[in-house]
């Protein structure tokens, strides 16, 4: 995992240009009650969840009844959000506010990201090896899937971007593993993984 994660950096150095708005940086007590603190100085009253939930961001909450995914230590408030499946395989979360009237599509979020895994790669975009691209639907949420693989630094890696866009969130929900195909394995994670989040 650990050459997985400096090949990862790389991208995610990249990949995490725009700061991440309504990013969870902390919880309190007011008057007996617990309330989870946002990047944005906004705050919620914490709703009674399963004790494998985590409220991700503002309107996003991740449970996990597995308990397989962890959450990286040392992430900054406004990072993307990265987790650990197994030594194999990784998470990512970038949630984005977006400014009303807004003309993001789910197609303008799937061409970022590969312009984006071009450029970690050093390649152009049309070098990227897009696997698959399909409409899919999160819960109540129309979605796009893109696969991918690049090369970066001597590591072939393979990407599921699951991305959302709403009125006023971009949000995308991946899952990278070493490679040039979506292994069987790969799929099934990455759908478990996207089907443990609710957006509001």
């Amino acid at each position: 995992m650990r050459f997985i994660s400096i090949a990862f950096i790389s991208f995610l150095t990249i990949f995490t240009s725009s700061a991440m708005a309504q990013t969870m940086v902390g919880r309190a007590m007011v008057d007996g009650k617990t309330v989870i603190l946002y990047d944005d100085y906004s705050w919620d009253y914490e709703t009674k969840s399963a004790a494998d939930c985590k409220t991700v961001a503002k309107g996003l909450t991740f449970c996990d009844p597995t308990g397989r995914w962890k959450f990286d230590t040392d992430q900054a408030p406004g990072d993307a959000i990265t987790l650990t499946y197994s030594d194999a395989i990784g998470g990512l979360i970038v949630n984005e506010t977006l400014p009303d009237g807004h003309e993001f599509t789910t197609d303008i979020l799937k061409s970022a990201a590969v312009i984006n895994a071009a450029s970690a790669a050093g390649i152009t975009a049309k070098d990227v090896l897009v696997l698959d691209n399909k409409d899919v639907t999160l819960k109540d949420h129309s979605a796009g899937q893109i696969s991918y693989s690049v090369n970066i630094d001597g590591i072939d890696i393979t990407y599921v971007n699951t991305v959302i866009v709403t009125e006023n969130r971009a949000l995308q929900l991946m899952t990278y593993a070493t490679g040039k195909k979506v292994t069987d394995e790969h799929t099934k994670v990455h759908d478990a993984f996207i089907s443990y989040f609710t957006v509001e």
